[in-house]
Protein backbone atom coordinates (compact mmCIF):
# COMPACT_ATOMS: atom_id res chain seq x y z
CA UNK A 1 0.00 0.00 0.00
CA UNK A 2 3.10 2.60 1.06
CA UNK A 3 6.25 1.82 -0.31
CA UNK A 4 9.45 4.30 0.71
CA UNK A 5 12.75 3.48 -1.12
CA UNK A 6 15.28 6.09 0.10
CA UNK A 7 13.58 8.91 0.72
CA UNK A 8 15.34 12.07 1.90
CA UNK A 9 14.24 15.59 2.87
CA UNK A 10 16.62 18.12 3.07
CA UNK A 11 15.76 21.61 4.78
CA UNK A 12 18.13 24.51 4.92
CA UNK A 13 18.71 23.45 8.24
CA UNK A 14 20.02 20.10 7.52
CA UNK A 15 17.83 16.52 6.92
CA UNK A 16 14.74 16.00 8.38
CA UNK A 17 14.35 12.35 7.13
CA UNK A 18 17.18 10.83 6.04
CA UNK A 19 17.46 7.32 3.74
CA UNK A 20 14.21 6.24 4.71
CA UNK A 21 13.18 2.39 3.47
CA UNK A 22 9.31 1.27 4.74
CA UNK A 23 6.56 -0.95 3.87
CA UNK A 24 3.46 -0.49 5.27
CA UNK A 25 0.45 -2.66 4.47
CA UNK A 26 -3.03 -1.85 4.24
CA UNK A 27 -5.24 -2.11 7.81
CA UNK A 28 -1.95 -1.41 9.93
CA UNK A 29 -2.08 0.76 13.31
CA UNK A 30 0.53 2.14 13.53
CA UNK A 31 2.07 4.81 16.10
CA UNK A 32 4.85 6.68 15.36
CA UNK A 33 7.25 8.40 18.35
CA UNK A 34 10.41 10.31 18.77
CA UNK A 35 11.26 13.72 20.30
CA UNK A 36 10.24 16.98 18.80
CA UNK A 37 12.38 17.52 15.67
CA UNK A 38 12.73 13.92 15.11
CA UNK A 39 11.28 13.90 11.43
CA UNK A 40 7.98 12.70 12.47
CA UNK A 41 5.67 14.94 10.87
CA UNK A 42 7.77 15.77 8.40
CA UNK A 43 6.93 12.07 7.28
CA UNK A 44 3.29 12.62 7.71
CA UNK A 45 3.38 15.54 5.30
CA UNK A 46 5.32 13.92 2.66
CA UNK A 47 2.34 11.03 3.25
CA UNK A 48 -0.23 13.90 2.68
CA UNK A 49 1.57 15.46 0.34
CA UNK A 50 1.80 18.87 1.18
CA UNK A 51 5.77 18.27 0.77
CA UNK A 52 7.92 16.44 -1.92
CA UNK A 53 10.75 14.19 -0.82
CA UNK A 54 14.51 15.67 -1.48
CA UNK A 55 14.75 12.67 -3.35
CA UNK A 56 14.41 8.67 -3.30
CA UNK A 57 11.11 6.77 -4.54
CA UNK A 58 7.46 6.30 -2.66
CA UNK A 59 3.97 4.82 -3.81
CA UNK A 60 0.89 5.62 -2.14
CA UNK A 61 -2.07 2.80 -3.11
CA UNK A 62 0.05 1.91 -6.38
CA UNK A 63 0.25 5.47 -7.48
CA UNK A 64 3.53 7.63 -7.50
CA UNK A 65 3.55 10.97 -6.22
CA UNK A 66 2.91 12.28 -9.00
CA UNK A 67 -0.53 11.06 -9.52
CA UNK A 68 -1.55 13.54 -6.39
CA UNK A 69 -5.22 13.67 -6.89
CA UNK A 70 -5.71 10.16 -7.02
CA UNK A 71 -3.81 10.03 -3.50
CA UNK A 72 -5.28 12.78 -1.93
CA UNK A 73 -8.86 11.47 -2.63
CA UNK A 74 -7.85 8.29 0.09
CA UNK A 75 -6.40 10.31 2.71
CA UNK A 76 -7.65 12.09 5.39
CA UNK A 77 -5.18 14.21 7.86
CA UNK A 78 -4.94 15.78 11.23
CA UNK A 79 -2.54 18.20 11.41
CA UNK A 80 -1.14 19.82 15.02
CA UNK A 81 -2.94 22.70 13.91
CA UNK A 82 -5.62 23.20 11.29
CA UNK A 83 -7.33 25.62 9.67
CA UNK A 84 -11.29 26.57 10.00
CA UNK A 85 -13.44 29.83 8.74
CA UNK A 86 -13.91 31.52 12.31
CA UNK A 87 -16.65 33.23 11.47
CA UNK A 88 -18.43 29.79 9.87
CA UNK A 89 -20.38 27.78 11.48
CA UNK A 90 -19.77 24.14 12.46
CA UNK A 91 -22.03 22.89 9.23
CA UNK A 92 -21.09 25.65 6.85
CA UNK A 93 -17.39 24.59 7.45
CA UNK A 94 -18.00 20.80 7.17
CA UNK A 95 -20.36 21.50 4.32
CA UNK A 96 -17.50 22.99 2.24
CA UNK A 97 -14.96 20.87 2.98
CA UNK A 98 -17.25 18.19 1.94
CA UNK A 99 -17.90 20.00 -0.99
CA UNK A 100 -13.82 19.86 -1.35
CA UNK A 101 -14.21 15.92 -0.79
CA UNK A 102 -17.09 15.53 -4.01
CA UNK A 103 -19.22 14.08 -1.83
CA UNK A 104 -22.81 14.73 -2.38
CA UNK A 105 -25.55 15.85 -0.01
CA UNK A 106 -27.09 13.04 1.44
CA UNK A 107 -23.39 11.25 1.67
CA UNK A 108 -21.99 13.96 3.51
CA UNK A 109 -25.13 14.83 5.50
CA UNK A 110 -25.19 11.22 6.68
CA UNK A 111 -21.18 11.50 7.60
CA UNK A 112 -21.82 14.51 9.36
CA UNK A 113 -24.37 13.27 11.68
CA UNK A 114 -22.89 9.48 12.61
CA UNK A 115 -18.99 11.83 12.82
CA UNK A 116 -20.77 14.78 15.08
CA UNK A 117 -23.04 12.26 17.32
CA UNK A 118 -19.55 10.13 17.75
CA UNK A 119 -17.51 12.63 18.91
CA UNK A 120 -20.32 14.44 20.80
CA UNK A 121 -20.84 17.81 18.67
CA UNK A 122 -23.99 17.51 17.37
CA UNK A 123 -25.30 19.80 19.32
CA UNK A 124 -22.63 22.54 18.00
CA UNK A 125 -24.02 22.74 14.50
CA UNK A 126 -24.81 26.16 14.02
CA UNK A 127 -22.31 27.35 16.55
CA UNK A 128 -19.47 29.38 15.00
CA UNK A 129 -16.00 28.15 14.85
CA UNK A 130 -14.72 31.13 16.91
CA UNK A 131 -17.28 29.74 19.66
CA UNK A 132 -15.73 26.52 20.15
CA UNK A 133 -13.04 25.72 22.52
CA UNK A 134 -10.12 24.16 21.78
CA UNK A 135 -10.86 21.00 22.52
CA UNK A 136 -13.55 20.72 20.17
CA UNK A 137 -12.09 22.16 17.05
CA UNK A 138 -9.56 19.56 17.28
CA UNK A 139 -12.17 17.36 17.77
CA UNK A 140 -13.52 19.15 14.22
CA UNK A 141 -10.12 18.63 12.85
CA UNK A 142 -10.59 15.04 13.61
CA UNK A 143 -14.27 15.14 11.48
CA UNK A 144 -12.97 17.03 8.70
CA UNK A 145 -10.15 14.39 8.14
CA UNK A 146 -13.06 11.17 8.09
CA UNK A 147 -15.15 13.59 6.19
CA UNK A 148 -14.60 11.61 3.14
CA UNK A 149 -13.88 7.99 4.83
CA UNK A 150 -10.60 8.19 3.51
CA UNK A 151 -8.36 4.83 3.40
CA UNK A 152 -5.57 6.05 4.74
CA UNK A 153 -5.62 8.16 8.14
CA UNK A 154 -2.49 10.19 9.22
CA UNK A 155 -3.01 11.91 12.93
CA UNK A 156 -0.57 14.21 14.10
CA UNK A 157 -0.52 14.79 18.02
CA UNK A 158 -4.31 13.99 17.89
CA UNK A 159 -4.89 13.55 21.68
CA UNK A 160 -3.60 17.42 22.39
CA UNK A 161 -6.29 19.57 23.80
CA UNK A 162 -8.65 16.33 24.18
CA UNK A 163 -10.44 16.00 27.42
CA UNK A 164 -10.64 11.92 28.50
CA UNK A 165 -14.04 11.44 27.03
CA UNK A 166 -12.72 12.60 23.70
CA UNK A 167 -9.34 10.94 23.47
CA UNK A 168 -11.64 7.73 24.56
CA UNK A 169 -13.76 8.19 21.34
CA UNK A 170 -10.98 8.11 18.99
CA UNK A 171 -9.45 5.65 20.70
CA UNK A 172 -12.12 3.73 20.07
CA UNK A 173 -13.18 4.89 16.56
CA UNK A 174 -9.49 4.15 15.51
CA UNK A 175 -9.95 0.71 16.44
CA UNK A 176 -12.82 0.38 14.91
CA UNK A 177 -11.53 1.08 11.37
CA UNK A 178 -10.41 -2.66 10.70
CA UNK A 179 -9.77 -2.37 7.23
CA UNK A 180 -8.44 0.95 7.39
CA UNK A 181 -4.35 2.30 7.71
CA UNK A 182 -3.94 4.78 10.71
CA UNK A 183 -0.61 5.80 11.25
CA UNK A 184 -0.32 8.69 14.37
CA UNK A 185 2.94 10.50 15.49
CA UNK A 186 2.42 10.83 18.94
CA UNK A 187 4.76 11.80 22.68
CA UNK A 188 1.35 9.93 24.37
CA UNK A 189 2.78 6.65 25.58
CA UNK A 190 -0.24 5.01 27.51
CA UNK A 191 -2.20 5.41 24.22
CA UNK A 192 0.03 5.41 21.29
CA UNK A 193 1.44 1.87 22.75
CA UNK A 194 -2.27 0.21 23.19
CA UNK A 195 -3.01 1.94 19.95
CA UNK A 196 -0.41 1.42 17.70
CA UNK A 197 0.35 -3.18 16.30
CA UNK A 198 3.49 -1.36 14.95
CA UNK A 199 5.59 0.62 16.49
CA UNK A 200 8.23 3.08 15.08
CA UNK A 201 11.16 5.25 17.00
CA UNK A 202 12.04 8.29 14.88
CA UNK A 203 15.12 10.11 15.84
CA UNK A 204 17.15 12.82 13.97
CA UNK A 205 15.49 11.47 10.97
CA UNK A 206 16.04 7.82 10.71
CA UNK A 207 14.05 4.81 12.31
CA UNK A 208 15.75 3.48 14.84
CA UNK A 209 13.08 1.25 15.87
CA UNK A 210 10.41 -0.80 13.93
CA UNK A 211 8.18 -3.27 14.74
CA UNK A 212 5.64 -4.59 17.72
CA UNK A 213 6.13 -3.98 21.46
CA UNK A 214 4.40 -7.27 23.96
CA UNK A 215 6.00 -5.68 26.51
CA UNK A 216 5.08 -3.26 29.24
CA UNK A 217 4.45 0.62 28.56
CA UNK A 218 6.93 1.52 31.13
CA UNK A 219 9.33 -1.27 29.85
CA UNK A 220 9.02 0.79 26.20
CA UNK A 221 9.90 4.20 28.03
CA UNK A 222 13.21 2.60 29.29
CA UNK A 223 13.70 1.36 26.09
CA UNK A 224 12.60 4.69 24.20
CA UNK A 225 15.21 6.54 25.82
CA UNK A 226 18.33 4.29 25.72
CA UNK A 227 17.53 4.28 21.79
CA UNK A 228 17.18 8.37 21.53
CA UNK A 229 19.53 9.66 24.06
Amino acid sequence: MILLENVCKEFDSGFSIKNLNLSIKAGEKITIFGPNGAGKTTFLKILAGLITPSSGALTIFGYPLTNRAEILKKIGLVPQSGHFYETLTVKQNLEFYGKMYSLDKHELAERMSMLLTKFDLSMKLDIKISQLSKGMKQRLLIIKALLHDPHLLLLDEPYSGLDLQSSEYLFSFIGSMEAKTVIIATHDFDTGIREGQRIIIFNQGSVLFDGQWKESISAFKGFYREKVS
